[in-house]
């Protein structure tokens, strides 16, 4: 057998300690950093969403009074149709009759706007808010604007001729 003995005493100059880890402000510094790259990619995000909600529901709404003038230039149910802008309960209706208040309501179809967006500047010829689409011919007497906006910074003015066209203008207001 060997004479090997164990030594009992181990030095600890022998010993060389490396350092592994990360110090606490090396963590602090790195966690910082993230969180202000975070923040900015949330706050364009969301600047994102927003704009992607109102030019959803701003091409709904120009489809919906594209279809009005298309079933009065088509004669459809032989009837006027009209679209209602209610400031009130932030929603549209669109309609069969040759006004909102005589209309036939079997055929409302109402669409609720998301509580962040809402008309605005409403200026039609004669007042009111409501775009009625003649027969045949699917003019309006009441041609004028409307502004749908979300929040202060984002709108969309539309705009309906007496010939019945839809024409919209984005405006980005800096914020």
């Amino acid at each position: 057998m060997s004479n090997f003995q164990f030594p009992i005493h181990f030095p600890i100059s022998n010993f060389r300690f490396k350092r592994t880890g990360f110090t606490l402000v090396e963590l602090t510094v790195v966690i910082s950093i993230f969180l202000i790259v975070l923040g900015g990619a949330s706050l364009t995000f969301s600047s994102f969403l927003t704009r992607n909600q109102l030019d959803s529901y701003t091409h709904q709404l120009i489809q919906t009074l594209r279809r009005a003038q298309s079933n009065a230039l088509a004669r459809y149910k032989d009837s006027d149709w009209g679209v209602h802008l209610d400031t009130v309960d932030s929603s549209y209706v669109f309609f069969k009759g040759a006004s909102f208040d005589s209309r036939e309501t079997a055929f409302d179809e109402t669409t609720l706007l998301p509580g962040s967006l809402a008309f605005a500047a409403i200026a039609l010829r004669g007042g009111g808010t409501d775009f009625v689409f003649h027969k045949g011919d699917g003019t309006v007497a009441q041609d004028g604007s409307f502004q749908l906006q979300e929040g202060p910074s984002h709108l969309f003015t539309l705009t309906v001729n007496a010939y019945g066209r839809v024409d919209v203008d984005p405006l980005l207001l800096s914020p």
